[in-house]
């Protein structure tokens, strides 16, 4: 098993958020067919982190039964931040899209609570900052176990595709790290964002 497992459900989260964006594009326009778009990015949300969740509690058995990938294998742990990274972003996105059209915008059939998306949006931030946890929990496993292969080892890491397992994750992190910030007007978060992205920060 390898955390190359995790690369067919990522599109998933990824439609999702796209459609989180879509939603925003599409309110001033229709306030229905935004809700509709919210809605499908949740169910395809829903099923992306499913299997991802699933997918990554097998990959973490597999390191603690057989230790760390192959050198070749090795930088695919970073992958692993995909999901956490891009499944935040959207729960953010969508989260906030949602909060804006409930309860104002369906049938007389839904709960009219006042907060009711607000406190949609608060359990998708809830689940955005506790896959930013997970995700640094992430990093330092990666780490070490670049160090286990380079340092005990004695292995070399050879330049190959496995480099790019290193690129889209950590970016879908940083984004999920500048969401937050823009969410929690968090200097701390921002200055966060800035150096996992190499952009410069406005306080």
């Amino acid at each position: 098993m390898a955390a190359v497992w995790l690369l067919p459900v990522v599109p998933l989260i990824v439609a999702s958020s796209t459609g989180g964006l879509l939603s925003e594009a599409l309110r001033p326009h229709s306030h229905t067919l935004a809700l509709v778009s919210t809605a499908f990015s949740f169910v395809m949300l829903a099923m992306g982190l499913a299997f991802a969740l699933m997918l990554i509690t097998v990959y973490l058995l597999r390191l603690i039964i057989h230790s760390v990938p192959d050198p070749g294998l090795v930088l695919s742990a970073f992958i692993v931040l995909g999901p956490l990274g891009q499944g935040g972003f959207s729960l953010l996105v969508n989260g906030m899209s949602i909060s804006e059209l409930l309860p104002l915008h369906v049938g007389a059939d839904f709960p009219q609570a006042p907060l009711a998306g607000q406190m949609i949006f608060a359990v998708c931030f809830c689940g955005a900052y506790a896959f930013w946890a997970i995700g640094i929990a992430w990093v330092v496993i990666a780490v070490c176990s670049i160090y286990h292969v380079v340092v005990l080892r004695h292995n070399k890491i050879a330049f190959n595709l496995g480099y790019w397992g290193m690129l889209f994750p950590n970016g879908v992190f940083a984004l999920l790290i500048v969401e937050l910030s823009r969410v929690l007007q968090s200097p701390f978060f921002k200055v966060i964002g800035s150096l996992w992205s190499g952009k410069p920060v406005v306080l």
